[in-house]
């Protein structure tokens, strides 16, 4: 009778852990929530949704994704209909590199619940950082269909749509995003900084004006503020900015920085910040910069592999590169093992192989982003070839966007320093 007694409290006593533990981590208390978790697991190993909540609270609390995996594949062993854990394991998978394990994972948890909003994040934040951006906003926008108030698709799709060059739905999708919360000073810095991206300086101006007063201790308003700064030509200010968020410990404003740097021309300045960040896409910029076309190659292979940003246009930059050696490259059999799904990107791939003229790409061009990037890459080409009065000519129109988070505009400028 005793031990009856005992096994008919332990669901319960289990029970509770769980659902406390998860209202600890929906406040953000995740070191809490996970002891809470692990009292439910060892009341009850058979707990599967007890291990999918003990993974999302290691991959917040422990610096490896790895004892996540575990919990998850345990958690889908003792319940392979849990769609819940096919999503978390899908978030973990996109943590570790794993994107196609991702999309595959978030693709059998909406097989077993189509109406899985975070599903559809989940798969769409892996297509984006797997480069597929067309596929990741038909997922971003399912997210949003089935749960409106999702702010973190809304952002994502903002920027996903920006990379598409679709200046009105990017801006859309950032303002749904800003009527959802509007105290946010994060979401005013990430409008400021994509309407700095578009060419909108003024606009940018008074969104992160706007950012800095709601969160006036936050580095991330003024990394975009100098950023800001960057395209009015404001450099010293720029710069002041960026120190000011270094002092908050801001990793990336190194980056900013050397952004600010390789504007103004310091190659030294620009390649120590970009070291100091910890972004080798960033490294990779400076190196192409300062003429180190083989650390460029290297550094922006090694970027690929860490997928920081899209491998389209560090393979652009590596071609140039070895160009630049008088090298062979293997550009053309690269396309052919990875088609590239953004229509523009194609485009100046075309360009680049010779399969698309020059005056093509330019009426392709319709942003101030595309005719920034469309000069550098034409006037690159013209260099190569030799006119060096026409590779002036584009890298000045490249030069006359302002668009200094583009690393085509930095480029230009670095280019008409060396003419």
């Amino acid at each position: 009778m005793i031990v009856a007694g005992l096994a008919a409290v332990r669901a319960p006593m289990a029970d509770f852990a769980h659902e406390s533990a998860a209202i600890l981590a929906a406040n953000g208390r995740w070191d809490d929530a996970l002891d809470l978790w692990n009292i439910a697991i060892r009341i009850d190993p058979g707990l599967a949704p007890a291990w999918v909540g003990r993974a999302e609270a290691r991959l917040h609390v422990e610096p490896s994704p790895s004892g996540a995996l575990d919990d998850l594949s345990h958690a889908l062993s003792l319940d392979p209909t849990s769609a819940a854990a096919r999503q978390a394991r899908a978030e973990v998978r996109t943590a570790q590199g794993d994107f196609h394990g991702a999309v595959d994972d978030a693709t059998a948890a909406l097989k077993l619940d189509p109406n899985l909003s975070g599903a559809y994040l989940t798969r769409g934040q892996a297509w984006v950082a797997g480069g597929n951006d067309v596929q990741a906003v038909a997922d971003l926008q399912e997210a949003v269909r089935l749960k409106p108030r999702l702010l973190v698709a809304w952002i994502t799709m903002a920027w996903t749509r920006s990379r598409l060059h679709d200046d009105a739905g990017a801006m859309q999708a950032m303002d749904r995003a800003l009527h959802l919360d509007s105290q946010n000073p994060l979401v005013w810095a990430n409008r400021a900084a994509l309407r700095a991206g578009q060419g909108d300086v003024d606009g940018a101006a008074t969104d992160v004006a706007e950012s800095l007063r709601l969160g006036p201790r936050l580095a991330r308003p003024l990394e975009v503020r100098a950023q800001v700064e960057a395209c009015q030509g404001r450099y010293p200010d720029a710069l002041a900015d960026c120190d000011q968020a270094i002092g908050m410990r801001s990793t990336s404003a190194y980056a900013m920085r050397a952004t600010v740097r390789s504007c103004q021309g310091d190659e030294k300045g620009a390649l120590q910040d970009a070291i100091q960040s910890g972004e080798t896409a960033t490294k990779a910029a400076v190196e192409y910069e300062n003429g180190q076309w083989q650390a460029a190659i290297d550094d922006y292979r090694k970027a690929e592999d860490a997928h920081q940003g899209s491998e389209g246009y560090f393979q652009f930059y590596q071609f140039l590169a070895h160009r630049r050696l008088q090298e062979k490259d293997g550009f053309r059999t690269w396309m052919g093992e990875n088609p590239l799904t953004n229509p523009w990107e194609k485009s100046i791939a075309g360009y680049l192989l010779g399969d698309v003229q020059e005056d093509a790409l330019l009426a392709q061009a319709h942003d101030a982003g595309q005719q920034c990037e469309a000069a550098f890459y034409i006037g690159s080409m013209h260099l190569l070839g030799g006119d060096k009065a026409g590779a002036r000519r584009f890298y000045e129109r490249a030069a006359a966007t302002h668009l200094a988070p583009y690393y085509e505009f930095r480029s230009a400028l670095a280019e008409l320093r060396r003419l």
